[in-house]
């Protein structure tokens, strides 16, 4: 016999991958992933590798997939075409593990997002050559503001990707082992004079923070907005 709370613990994971799913599919530009999602998915139920009650999870982890590596071969290709891969790579190391952990702002639309992180990424290879002039303790007052903001507000919800209990637990702890991370590799730098990694590091996690700050107000927007209506 199945104890009940194994029942509803099986019922909370599967209405949670609906939620996700539903949230993920509200992005109208998608669909070229979407669709090549869709024809791997429908392999490998064929194959009978997976069963038909996993398409939808199957197709999501899939599109999610596509669109990460997108992402890191543009930001890496941009790096090229620039003459500026450590830059690209540094990006890369800082924000990638940050947006997984943080939570934050999310596009509804693939299309915008993506654009979006290639502007991100060209401002903060290319910025940081403009602010070079401006003194070191600036610089690590700034990490230490930004960071320090993350630890406290991280993780954050938005409507495009929500977030449970359990999961901003694990998320917020998993947040400040990050933080710390980044100090350490914020003072390597600057201990072997790469001021201008420096710069980056900084303006990545101010772009990082800025997604939070986002997400954050347009909460508090919706839920003044949702009272003013009552």
């Amino acid at each position: 016999e199945i104890m009940p709370s194994l029942v509803g613990s099986e019922m909370c994971i599967r209405d949670r991958h609906k939620r996700i799913l539903r949230d993920d599919d509200s992005g109208a530009d998608s669909g070229g992933i979407k669709m090549v999602s869709s024809m791997i998915t429908n392999h490998l139920i064929k194959a009978s590798i997976i069963e038909e009650k996993q398409r939808e999870l199957y197709e999501y982890s899939i599109k999610s997939l596509f669109g990460n590596v997108l992402n890191i071969v543009s930001c890496l290709a941009i790096g090229v075409l620039c003459g500026e891969c450590v830059r690209a790579i540094i990006f890369l190391l800082v924000m990638a593990p940050l947006r997984s952990s943080i939570g934050g702002c999310h596009l509804k639309s693939s299309l915008l997002c993506f654009f979006t992180s290639c502007a991100i990424v060209l401002v903060c290879i290319f910025l940081p050559d403009y602010l070079i002039f401006l003194p070191d303790w600036f610089y690590l007052l700034m990490a230490g503001i930004g960071m320090g903001l993350i630890s406290i507000i991280a993780p954050v919800d938005c409507i495009e990707k929500p977030m449970d209990m359990e999961d901003k637990k694990k998320m917020h702890i998993r947040v400040r082992y990050l933080i710390c991370l980044l100090f350490v590799l914020y003072f390597v730098l600057y201990i072997f004079g790469k001021k201008q990694l420096c710069v980056e590091l900084v303006l990545v996690v101010e772009c990082a923070l800025a997604t939070l700050i986002i997400a954050v107000s347009y909460t508090h927007l919706r839920a003044h907005e949702t009272r003013h209506d009552l």
